[in-house]
């Protein structure tokens, strides 16, 4: 009777301790997710803040440049036309090469930062 007893008890300690590894992993794998997740959006503010910095800093070097390309041709109409035709023809450009440019750049990134950091976990353990 003590060994059948004894033998429960060891059953019931394995079954305690594979709930318990599985919590752990759960737990982990919630863990991994946060932090992917925080990098993700950390990653999505700070590109925003360096795009907007970005924009102001292009706009007041548009003006400049308007400015000065309006002294050299002696129209500041003219300059603007010259400097917007510009922009559209940089336009155009990115919208032909956006899936090179933009989707495959992503795809990578984003590849990068959640299979990376999950086998990085599972190289820990």
């Amino acid at each position: 009777m003590s060994d059948e007893k004894q033998e429960m008890t060891r059953i019931e300690q394995v079954m305690v301790d594979i709930f318990s590894y599985i919590n752990l992993r759960f737990a982990a794998l919630k863990l991994s997710w946060v932090e992917a997740l925080a990098g993700f959006f950390s990653n999505i503010v700070a590109v925003r803040i360096f795009g907007l910095l970005a924009m102001l800093g292009l706009m007041l070097f548009t003006v400049a440049l308007v400015i000065w390309l309006g002294e050299l041709f002696g129209s500041m109409v003219l300059a603007a036309v010259i400097l917007g035709g510009f922009y559209m023809v940089v336009a155009v450009i990115v919208l032909l090469l956006r899936n090179r440019i933009m989707t495959n750049t992503m795809v990578r990134t984003f590849s990068r930062m959640f299979f990376n950091r999950r086998e990085e976990s599972h190289e820990e353990e």
